[in-house]
Parts: C-alpha cells; structure tokens; sequence
C-alpha cells in the first residue's frame, strides 16, 4: 500500500527491522518513513502509534531523549484519534511505558509516579489477559529500586502481578515478577511466607515458560539465599548458588548475573570456609563491575556493582588480613556514593558499609580521623529515606561506632547515643523481623558498654533482658540464634561478675555453650563465640572451668578463620593458662601462654592498636614467671613488655594509663637507681590521660604524687590535689549508694596525703599552705555527704531570683534524695526501674544545676564553698580539723581570720592506729585503766597542743580520718589534772560544710520547739531477753516530762514505725531509747528499732516537716565511724541530713541506766543554754562522778549548731 506520504508496507518492514535488530541506518529510515506517513494522515491512530514507535526505537538506539519524549506526545495524541477499545488501552500501555524509560533515563520521583500512574489507567481495563498487570508490577518494583521502597508499593505490586497470574497468562515472566515482588517484600517486611512463596513462583515459572528460564533462575537464587540467612538451612545456601550459576549460564557477560552469584558465593564461604568460594566471591563481583554499561542511563547499576565488590574485598581482608583489599573498598564505596544522585535508596547501603570498613580501619589503625569519618558517613546514613529495616539496620550499626567513639572520647553523649541508636534501630523493625535479633543484640551490647563507663544497675539488667528478648526473637536453627545466645551470655557474665550474682555466671555458661553447640561446624563466627564461652567459664572460674576455657580456646584458635580475631583468642588462652599457672605454679602453662602472645603479635600489624594489650599480657606472664623462679631476667622481660605495652598504645588511648600503673608496679619491684623514677613519670602520665577512667587517673596522682614528695614537694602537692579534686568523677553520684561506697573505700587517706604535701610545700607562704590544706580535706572527705548536702543547698535566695529554677530543684532534689535509698538492684523490674529513675533524675539535677550557675550571683551554687566561706563559720568558736598522715601530722584552726596549723610530730599515723586498736580491745574488756592511758596519750599528741593555742570556750571538732575513731572531746591527763571537758564545749561535724548546713537549718527553726516525741524500746523483737533496755520505760518517762507537749511511745505496741513517723512531722524534738544499728555500708539503712519495722534513716528524711530541732540518740554506736572513717558515715550525720541541726549521739555501746541519768540531766539543763552546752554539764557531771570509768561518759558527742 503507498500513498502520498510514503509505503505503508515498506515503512513497516523497516520498523519491525529497526525494533529487532537496531541499525542507524534502518532506524533512521523507519523514523524518517513514519514521520512522513504521520504527516500525510495525522489523524490515523495506527499511524501515529507506529510513528511514535519508531522514535522509541531510535531513542533505544541512540539514547536522545527528544526522540523518548516525542514518541509519548505521538502516542498521547494517537489516543485521542483512537476509537476502539483495544487500540486505546495499547495506547495507554505505551504512554505508560514511555514513561517509564523517562524515569529510568531521569531518575526523578515525578517521572516514576507519572509512568505507574499512566500504567494503572492501563491495567484498570484488563483487556490483555494479565500483561498490563504485570507492566505495572514491574514498574512498581523499578520504582522502590530507584526511589525508595515503601510496603504499600511492594504491596500493590504483589497484588497485580497475582492479578496478571491468576488471569490465566501463560508468561512465565509474570511469575518471575511475582517471585521478585514476593522476595522483595520480604526483605523489607521479613514475612518468612513471603520468602517460601517467592521461591514457589520461581520454581513454577521455570515449569511454565522456558523463555522466563534467566530471570526465574536468579529470583529463585536470591530467594533461597534470603531464607538461608533466615534459617541457616545449607540445603537452600547449596541450591542458591547454583539457581545463580544456571541463571549466569544463560548470559555469562550478564553484569547483574555477575554479581548476585558473587554474593552467593561470598555467603557460602561465610558458611563452610571454602577458600575457593572467598576467591570466586572478589572474581564474580570484579567482573560484574568491569562488564556493567557505562552509559549516563547505567550509572546507579555500576554503583551497585562496586558496592558488592566492596563487600567481597571487606570480606576477604577481614579473613586473610590485605589492608590494601579494606582502603580499595572503601575507595569504591565512596565512588559510588558520589556517583549517584544524593538521596538515592541504594546509598543507605553503601553508606553502612563505608561506615562499617572506616571502623574498622579505625580499629585496626587507632587513626581517630577514621573514626570521625565513619561516624559522619553513619549520621549521613540514617538522613537517607529508606525502610524500616534499612533504618534499624543503620542505628544499630550508628550504635556501634558512637560505642567505638566513647573508647577515644570517654564522652558520655557517645553512650547515650549508642543507646540512642539502638532502641530506634528496634522501634523502626516490625515485631516479627528475622533481624530483631541482631538489633537486640546492638541495644545490650551498648548497654553493657555503657554500665561499664557509669556503673548504672539499670543499664546492666537492661542488657540482660535485651540478650532474652533477643534470645526469644530466635528459635533453634534460626541463622541469629547463635548470636542471640552470645548477647544473652555476654550481658549476663558482666551482671554477674560485676554483682556478684553466682546464678548469673551459671546461666551465662549455658547461653554461651548454647551459642557454641548451636552454631554450624564452618561457621566464620564459632571462634567469637568459643572465646566468650572461654570468658564465662574463667569469670566462674573453678578449677574444672579453667581447665575446659583452656580447652575450648586451644580448640578456638586451631579451627578459627578470622584472622582479626586470632589474637584476642590467642590473648585470652594465655590469660588463661597464665591463671592456671597461679594455681598450680606451672610453668608448662607459662611457656604455652608466651607462646600463645608471640603468636598474637606476630599475626598483629605493627600499627594495630591491639598490639599494645598483647604486650601487656605477655608482661603479665613474665611477671609470673618471675615470681615462681624469682629469675631477674624474667621481671626485666616483664619490663620491657610493659613499656612496649604503654610505648604502643596510642596517647590518648585510655587502656594506656593501666599499661603505664602496671609498669610502675614492676618498677618498682625491681628498684633499680633509675626504676623508682621511671615508675613515678609512668604514674603521673597516666593520671594525665584525659580519656582514662577517672579512678586509673586518681591512682596515678596519688602514687606518683607521693613518689615525687621528696624531690619536688610542690609538684606532688599539685598531683595529689588533681587526685583529690578528681574523687567526684571517680564516685559519681549516678551510682547507688553501696557502689558509691565501694569506690570510695579505694582511696583511704587520699584528703589527708594531699594536705600534708601542701602543707610542706616550700615555693607557697604558709597562709596559702594552710588554706589549700583546709579545702583539700574538705573536698576529699565526706565526699558522700557533700554530694548528699548539694541536694539540700538552701532555696530561699534562689527563691527571689530565680523562683521558677528554684522549684524545679527543690522538686528534684526530693526525688533525687528519695530513690538515692532504694536497695541495690537484684536483677527484678522494679529494681531496675528504680535505678533508671536514678540516673534520668541525675542528669536532670545536673542540668537544672547548669542553669542555675548560669543565672548571676549563683555562680558557685552547689559547689565546694571557698576557704573565706569555710573561714565565716568560724565566727562562733574556732573548728579544728585534724590530719594524721605517713609523713606528718597537723590540726588545721579555722577562725575568722585564717587558718593556723599546729604542727604534732608526736601523732604518727602507725601509732595512732596501735592507739585505736587498743581503744577497742579496751572498750570489749572493761579495761578503765587503758582507756584513760588513751585519753592521756591523746591530749599529749594532739589536743593539748591544739588548746594550748586556742583561747575560746566552744570548739568545733573535725576529726575525719583516725582521730574520728576516738573521743577527742575527752581526751586528758587520767589522774584529772587537765582535761578537753575542763578548758572547752565540745562539739563535732564531718566537715566545715556540714555545720554550715546544720546552722542553716537552725536559722529557720526559730521560736519554741512546739511539740516533742519520746521513743522508748524496753523490749524489741527478735532480740530476746539480751536485748532487753531495763531502764529505758524510766528513761522515757523522765525525759518525757521535761519536754514540751510530749508524744510518749514506750512500748512495742505503741511505738510502731508508722506512728513515729507520724508525731515526727510535728515534733521539733525526738528522743529514742532504744537499740539502734549504724550501717556503715549504706547510712541510708542505718536504723532504729522499733516495735513492728525498723526506722531507717531513709524514712526519717521523707518525713522531715521542717521543724526538727533536736534529736537524742539514746542507743548504742550512733556516731561510730565505720572502716570509712574519712566519710564519717554514721548514723548522726545522716540524722543531720534528714534535718536536724543539732544530734547528742554515743561512740559506743553504755549502760541503759546511766544513759537515763545523763538523758535527764541533759533535758533539765538544755534551756536556754543549746545542745553542746547542756551535753557539756551532763558529762562533766557524770565523770564526776565515775572519774575512773571513762567508758561511762566518753561516749556522749554533740553534733550540729
């Protein structure tokens, strides 16, 4: 047929020619035979739908975008001129279409919406048996590739590709579309029945249409793959990768092909450990980037055939140690960040991963810029739209890095936000995710790392219960069991190793044997997980687990194939044998172990941070070895490994200041002439390392300080101060109460070491001597009580200028003082829950503490007062505080004009400790003769001096350390002569600090003390008749008349703990007869005991009214300072913190019936006179009468105003 505009049949025939086998030539003269028949009957619908199809082929061929555009307005107009129905839905499928090349040219989220937009029109008509369907199936999918995925899309694409099937086509491609959309849903949603019917349409494709063979193959492969990673079932990993060697088969040069079965292959050898399967891994993917298209359409595949490269070389480095394999992959990650446009899907991917080889390359290199690199990719990542997986997957690997960070940093905000990560990670995974497992495991691992930096009980138990929930993600034979179990194992071995929680350690070696017997035989990560079972069974440590941890590494790092972890096993095998050797004095177990460490350095880089803990292992062992043979030549070996040790790690790694403490020690083992100063520089670098622990710090002040004493006294007065002002930051108030306690029985004597070198410090004058002294001790004792008294600053200047500030710290400050007492934690929810609240509470204070330093005139709110705050509260009588030490000893007179410092070269420290040893053994034998010997030897070396020099007839007492073991307010000459009760009132506090806030108290409580409450216990339950007070019913009956408007409570029945607390909230006076137990350990749970429960000190606090005046500790021990002597725990001073200024306590145990004399004499005296005044009178009256009997009336101390 021909016409004016051209040959019908000849333009036809080059059209088909043009669409089949594309030639310029051909193409052109289709165009050009189309163009001129489209000219000759514009409004032919036929005609134009061939004319525009020959321009979609020349845009084929030659990739001009005019033509692709073009050919779309041809086929918008030839709808318009077509009248049948058949005819417009095949317009509308190609107008679709066209759009669909345009976005893939373009890559714009426009162009993809308009494309499924168009092809919905198409499918709505169904006039095709299914094919449209599946177009928009197809381009659904293309879509999520190009823009992101979202579930709806996925959703709707599975459900017109089961349209198209279930329309009866017999294209197989359809069910290779469904497969894909079906797997693809899956790797999105983690539905385990999408994945088991992906792989059925794929296998039903390859039976439909052997034309679908290619595309059926790969989809069944990634299926397979998919659900091997699932379940770990090797059937499907086996049938993966030959589904992908068939599929490359069909097109050996096919770039994609290249590069799924790659991948496969790299997940085999994750799997079995075939070599061939690594090196066929990096050939595939390799390949797959060299054969993929280069044109401006092929750039996002190209990007994505160099990330799976880069995921081979990553593997391949991580096994067989070729850095130059890590640097080229992460130079091919960031090539194909850059190559496609910002905001594409495919870069979260890429992304993680440049991240993850950055850390890695920190890890390996100690380089810090590495580190800030990957956490900057990291950031970037999670900026990325992706899926919910995608997402989890990005915080948990962010969560990683920020807990690789805190190592440099040791910033708090790093651990935060590793925890941070995580908990978004699983707030962003459906509940049934496959993957929830691994993200469980990311939340505890950055839990336990974080307990570890703040000692939070609650972060600990957290973990615990992230390792089960992780655990209970999984079942026996899911791919992440294993890796469950070793979350579980982990959290539970620091639980209980840090606790002490033998059940925990238990059921951590059964959750890490789990890990190890559940784990396949190949697996890449049985020697992590053979490691950690290593680790629960030494923490348990019997003679039986030593032995099977020394088994299981031996077999750990003869079968491991991570390189990068055969040092950590070689390191914990000589850890391990060398801990053996403790026992059994081995030097078999030696020999293995240092041979075991050379191997760990041999396989190290020399640059690799690791290296350095190797060598602190290896001088470890030396060291034992030295001890068994006593062989100098061992304990030189051990030196020179502990320099290597602190000579590697990097300057501000903070491991580096244990390697430089552990060198000291040996040092000065060895004591050669330059040894003790080596050890000295070695512990005063460490306690110049920023990032170390604040306790390694302290402990290198300390020891280096007092090393450098004798040469250069200033410079060791400056370090022991450093380790002073430290001693906040090493007990944090975000501890509980007895972990407080813990720490701080690790630095004994440190306040007192410091004043004593400041005090010889010959650069600075004496009154600057002096006063740096005073703050030195009142910083470095009482450190609990200090940190006790910020929560209790007085609010009423706060109050007119900061109203608003001012109640939010008062409703702090109760809350904080409030769960300060909980219990420590035993692993329950409600424990944990309370030390959250704890820590939440703690950062708030801190910040509310920010703002109001912040506001002007409160710049020093809460904080240490300086020495001419200190000074003022001299101004009623001189305070005394006293410093026994190793190299002298001082009582330091605070008056309103300065501090002056006696000097007492008669008190040193080793007899004072004989003095109070004998104290005791004399108090246990009634021994009246040695107890006055005592006082006698007290006031010749200490009091006398100090009242000699004071002219005042009231004196405050700061004992702290030793002397807070002794009545130093009775010290005197036993045959009476002199005395302290003749020449002073006496009076104590813990520190200057302390009294001021007890004097604050006092100031508000003006007027009468209203109403009083008289407590008396004759009898107490469950102390039998041993515990029977004979005298304190007539005790109580006495004092009760002569207090204002008594409560009187004197028996078991009435004096119940409710009912005390209840007459406490009006009384400004309490008197108790009754037994009471001062616990050392927790002050908080120091207590009274009552009739039905006992009265802690923590219930006193919650119901201070404010009107507490007074309290009189008729009871035994109750101003005794425990083994923590510099912190004066005891139960008065916590009796001054729930807020009473004033306390007449015991030192120790006296008789019920003259505790009711001197009860009464005290009331009948205490008129207009104050506490210390009428104590005074009653004691001296008292010793008046029993001279001989000092037990009798040395007991009584006044605390307070």
């Amino acid at each position: 047929m021909t016409s004016g505009g051209g040959n019908f049949d000849e333009a036809s025939d080059l059209l088909d020619r043009a669409q089949e086998t594309p030639d310029d030539t051909v193409v052109a003269a289709a165009v050009d035979a189309w163009s001129r028949l489209a000219a000759s009957y514009p409004d032919d619908a036929d005609t134009l739908r061939s004319y525009g199809l020959a321009l979609d082929a020349r845009y084929e061929f030659g990739g001009d975008p005019d033509d692709l555009d073009t050919s779309i307005e041809i086929f918008r107009t030839a709808l318009g001129r077509a009248g049948d129905a058949d005819d417009r839905h095949r317009l509308q499928v190609l107008i679709g279409m066209g759009f669909v090349s345009r976005a893939q040219l373009t890559g714009t989220p426009a162009d993809w919406d308009r494309a499924v937009a168009e092809l919905r029109t198409a499918a709505s008509e169904a006039l095709d048996g299914g094919l449209t369907a599946g177009m928009l199936g197809g381009a659904l999918l293309m879509r999520t590739d190009r823009v992101g995925t979202d579930l709806a899309s996925l959703n709707e694409a599975v459900d017109w590709f089961q349209r198209a099937v279930q329309a009866g086509s017999a294209d197989g491609w359809l069910r290779v579309g469904l497969a894909e959309g079906l797997w693809r849903r899956y790797e999105f949603a983690g539905d385990p029945s999408d994945v088991d019917a992906a792989i059925s349409a794929a296998r039903e494709a390859l039976g439909e249409d052997p034309s679908a063979v290619g595309g059926a193959w790969g989809v069944l492969g990634l299926a397979l793959q998919s659900r091997f990673e699932r379940t770990s079932d090797r059937a499907d990993l086996e049938a993966a990768v030959e589904a992908l060697r068939i599929s490359l088969d069909g097109d050996p040069e096919d770039a994609g092909r290249l590069s799924d079965l790659g991948q496969a292959r790299m997940a085999r050898y994750v799997a079995t450990g075939d070599p061939a399967d690594l090196n066929a891994a990096v050939s595939l993917t390799s390949r797959a980037l060299e054969v993929s298209e280069t044109g401006p359409a092929e750039v996002t595949s190209r990007a994505n055939r160099r990330s799976n490269l880069a995921a081979a070389l990553i593997l391949r480095h991580t096994v067989v140690g070729r850095p130059q394999d890590r640097e080229n992959a992460i130079a091919l990650l960031r090539r194909s960040i850059a190559d496609r446009p910002p905001g594409h899907p495919a870069n979260v991917t890429d992304l993680a991963n440049l991240g993850s080889a950055l850390l890695l390359a920190y890890q390996e290199s100690g380089d810090p810029r590495r580190l800030e690199e990957a956490l900057a990719v990291g950031a970037s990542a999670m900026t990325v739209p992706s899926s919910p997986v995608e997402m989890g997957s990005l915080a948990a690997n962010l969560s990683t890095m920020r807990q690789a960070a805190f190592v440099t940093t040791s910033s708090d905000d790093d651990l935060d936000d590793a925890v941070g990560r995580a908990r978004e990670a699983l707030a962003a995974v459906p509940d049934r995710h496959y993957q929830r497992a691994r993200l469980w495991y990311a939340l505890g691992l950055s839990l336990l790392t974080r307990y570890e930096r703040r000692g939070s009980v609650a972060d600990l138990d957290e973990a615990v219960q992230a390792g089960r929930s992780a655990v209970g993600a999984t079942w026996p034979g899911h791919a992440m069991r294993p890796l469950a179990l070793s979350a579980l194992g982990s959290a539970l071995l620091v639980r209980g190793t840090g606790l002490g929680i033998g059940a925990d350690l238990d059921e951590a070696v059964v959750a890490s044997r789990g890990a190890v017997t559940q784990s396949p035989a190949t697996a890449l990560d049985l020697g992590v997980y053979r490691g950690q079972l290593a680790a629960t069974l030494l923490a348990r440590n019997t003679a039986h687990d030593l032995d099977e941890a020394i088994d299981v590494l031996r077999t750990a790092t003869a079968s491991n194939r991570l390189l990068f972890n055969q040092p950590i096993l070689l390191t914990r095998l000589s850890t391990a044998l060398e801990g053996r050797a403790r026992r059994t004095d081995s030097l078999a177990d030696l020999d293995e172990a240092a041979a075991a460490l050379d191997d760990a350095l041999r396989l190290t880089p020399a640059d690799h941070r690791y290296r350095a803990l190797v060598h602190s292992v290896r001088s470890d062992v030396a060291a034992r070895r030295y001890a068994l043979t006593e062989t100098r030549a061992e304990l030189d070996r051990a030196i020179e490994l502990a320099r290597d040790a602190a000579g590697t790690a990097r300057a501000d790694d903070p491991y580096r200041a244990r390697y430089l403490a552990e060198l000291a020690v040996l040092l000065r083992e060895r004591e050669e002439p330059t040894d003790l100063d080596e050890a000295r520089d070695a512990y005063l670098e460490a306690a110049a390392i920023p990032t170390a622990t604040p306790a390694l710090r302290v402990r290198g002040a300390r020891h280096g300080g007092l090393m450098l004493a004798a040469t250069d006294p200033a410079r060791a007065a400056e370090f022991l101060e450093q380790a002073v002002r430290l001693l906040p930051e090493a007990v944090p108030r975000r501890l509980a109460r007895s972990d407080q306690l813990t720490a701080i029985d690790r630095y004994p004597g440190l306040a007192g070491d410091a004043a004593a070198l400041v005090l010889a410090d010959p650069t600075r004058p004496g009154a600057e001597r002096a006063a740096r002294a005073l703050t030195l001790l009142e910083a470095g004792r009482a450190v609990l009580l200090s940190q006790a008294l910020d929560v209790r600053t007085d609010l009423d200047e706060l109050r007119q200028a900061a109203p608003a500030l001012a109640t939010r710290f008062g409703e702090l400050r109760e809350r904080l003082d409030a769960v300060q007492h909980e219990p420590m934690s035993t692993g329950d929810g409600a424990s944990a829950s309370a030390a959250d609240s704890r820590q939440e509470l703690v950062e708030r204070y801190a910040d509310v503490m920010t703002r109001i330093r912040a506001t002007p005139g409160f710049a020093d709110f809460g904080l240490p007062p300086p020495v001419e705050k200190l000074l003022a509260e001299a101004s009623e009588g001189p305070i005394v505080t006293f410093n026994v030490g190793g190299s002298r000893s001082d009582a330091l007179i605070a008056t309103p004009d300065g501090v002056r410092v006696v000097a007492l070269p008669d008190l040193s420290q080793d007899e004072a400790i004989n003095q109070v040893n004998r104290f005791r053994d004399a108090l246990r034998l009634d021994d009246q003769s040695r107890l006055g010997e005592i006082l006698e030897w007290l006031w010749d070396v200490a009091v006398g001096p100090v009242l000699e020099v004071i002219d005042a007839p009231r004196v405050w007492w700061a004992t702290g350390g030793l002397l807070a073991l002794l009545p130093v307010h009775a010290a005197g000459r036993a045959d009476g002569s002199v005395s302290a009760l003749d020449l002073v009132v006496s009076s104590y506090t813990p520190t200057i600090r302390a009294l001021a806030h007890a004097r604050r108290l006092a100031a508000r409580r003006t007027g009468p003390a209203g109403r009083s409450l008289v407590v008396a216990m004759p009898t107490t339950p469950g102390l039998g008749s041993v515990g029977d007070l004979r005298y304190a019913a007539e005790e109580a009956r006495r004092v009760a008349s002569l207090l204002p408007a008594p409560t009187l409570l004197d028996d078991g029945r009435s004096a119940t703990r409710d009912a005390v607390l209840d007459a406490l909230r009006t009384c400004g006076i309490a008197h108790f007869a009754c037994h009471g137990i001062s616990d050392s350990s927790d002050p908080s749970q120091s207590r009274l005991l009552l009739g039905d429960h006992p009265l802690t000190v923590a219930d006193l606090s919650a119901a201070d009214s404010g009107e507490a005046r007074l309290a009189f500790l008729s009871t035994c021990d109750s101003a005794l300072a425990g083994r923590l002597f510099d912190e004066g725990i005891h139960l008065a001073s916590a009796l001054q913190l729930a807020g009473f200024p004033q306390v007449v306590a015991t030192l120790w145990e006296v008789s019920d019936r003259v505790a009711a004399r001197l009860a009464e004499h005290f009331y009948q005296e205490l008129p207009g006179r104050g506490g210390a005044h009428a104590l005074h009178t009653a004691v001296t009256a008292l010793r008046r009468r029993y001279p001989a009997t000092p037990s009798l009336w040395a007991s009584y101390v006044h605390a307070g105003v």
